[in-house]
């Protein structure tokens, strides 16, 4: 496994998402309609500017673990949303042990130390 930054694909998505939210100034089936209506050109720079970073930091995308049951403990364990758990669960399956986030959610994983 690399040392460098990697990321899930679920943290990927997230921050398109809201970065795409804050160009629309919406979210959920609203947003998904804006899209569906034009992609904007602010929203294009913004999609080409995410690609950029992950290039240049040269920053791994994790595949997720296949097992359900890690991403359901990790629910039921820490009381996590879905996508938060997923992190957690790809994360105690390779081992990392150490997440930087601005989510105090993470701060109920012992198994993790947070970094801000």
């Amino acid at each position: 496994m690399s040392n460098g930054p990697i990321i899930t694909i679920s943290i990927l998505e997230e921050a398109a998402y809201v970065g795409l939210s804050l160009i629309y100034g919406c979210h959920g089936f609203k947003l998904r309609d804006q899209l569906k209506m034009k992609l904007k050109e602010t929203a294009r720079v913004f999609l080409e500017r995410l690609k950029s970073f992950l290039v240049e930091f040269r920053i791994k995308l994790l595949s997720m673990p296949e097992d359900p049951d890690l991403l359901l403990k990790a629910v039921e364990a820490y009381r996590l949303l879905p996508n938060d758990a997923a992190i957690v669960a790809a994360c105690q399956y390779y081992g990392i042990e150490k997440i930087a986030t601005f989510d105090s959610d993470f701060n109920r994983v012992a198994s993790l130390y947070v970094i801000r």
